[in-house]
């Protein structure tokens, strides 16, 4: 038997086992010196400047929805008479007023639809919707301003300026060439009595533009009896075809009450049409 006591105190024999102590923050794996754990004050900078790319692409991908795409398109333009005056402006409006509608630019043309205005104190929310709204009015502006430009002659050009935005212009155009009163009664009359098929070139111009003017005089209070309308559109045929005339005139049938039927104006246009 060994005697302990020879041993050295504080020895210890190479099998014996010692406790170990445990680091906590060891048992983690290290991360690189230029990363910082989740939580950190860069990882939540991070996330904001990330929420705020997410929020500039929302209103961006907004106003792509939100704002219509509007374009000039001059090709579907040359239809419209350009103005000259007070003798086509009905014409002119008809025509202009067609094309800013299916382009939803006719309310900012005409005033409707005025410039947007920021409110005092505006909150964010509301500074957001003001800019989105007058981007919006801007683009109709613009897009109203190039179909009046587009569509009138030197004379009236000569009353705009540079200045103008489209609903002045617009304004400006409408209270120079509108006609009122009698004179506009005047010019609607003479065209169903004194215009011919010869300036329009063929029977269906012809008919529609004084079927225009007679609705123009009706809305007015002036209703023209059907029988004027369709002597002065006979009249209007010239020589070519009085032979159709004739027809008309002496082919009359009898009505119920066994009188001759007046020819009607429609019916007429629609044969004329139909022999063209």
């Amino acid at each position: 038997m060994s005697d302990r006591s020879n041993q050295p105190e504080g020895s210890n024999n190479e099998s014996a086992t010692f406790p170990i102590e445990e680091n906590c923050e060891s048992s983690s794996p290290e991360l690189p010196a230029d990363v910082d754990p989740p939580g950190t004050p860069d990882d939540k900078i991070s996330r904001v400047v990330k929420d705020k790319n997410e929020e500039a692409e929302w209103k961006h991908s907004y106003l792509r929805t939100r704002i219509p795409c509007r374009q000039i398109g001059m090709s579907n333009l040359s239809h419209i008479p350009k103005l000259e005056g007070s003798s086509n402006y009905e014409a002119w409006v008809t025509g202009i007023q067609g094309i800013a509608l299916t382009n939803r630019v006719w309310k900012v043309m005409n005033g409707t639809i005025k410039r947007p205005v920021l409110a005092e104190n505006p909150s964010p929310t509301q500074l957001e919707t003001y800019e989105l709204k007058l981007d919006d009015w801007k683009e109709a502006k613009e897009v109203a301003q190039g179909y009046i430009l587009q569509t009138i002659k030197q004379g009236p050009r000569a009353h705009l300026s540079q200045e103008m935005d489209a609903p002045t212009m617009f304004a400006k155009l409408k209270e120079t060439y509108k006609l009122k009163g009698y004179t506009e009664r005047h010019i609607h009359w003479r065209n169903i009595n004194c215009s011919t098929l010869a300036q329009y070139g063929n029977a269906s111009k012809y008919s529609e533009s004084i079927k225009k003017s007679r609705t123009k005089l009706g809305e007015m209070g002036y209703t023209v009896p059907d029988w004027m309308v369709t002597s002065s559109f006979l009249h209007g045929l010239g020589e070519k075809y009085n032979s159709f005339v004739t027809l008309i005139l002496n082919t009359r049938q009898k009505g119920t009450d066994r009188m001759l039927v007046e020819p009607k104006f429609d019916s007429i246009v629609e044969q004329l049409i139909n022999m063209e």
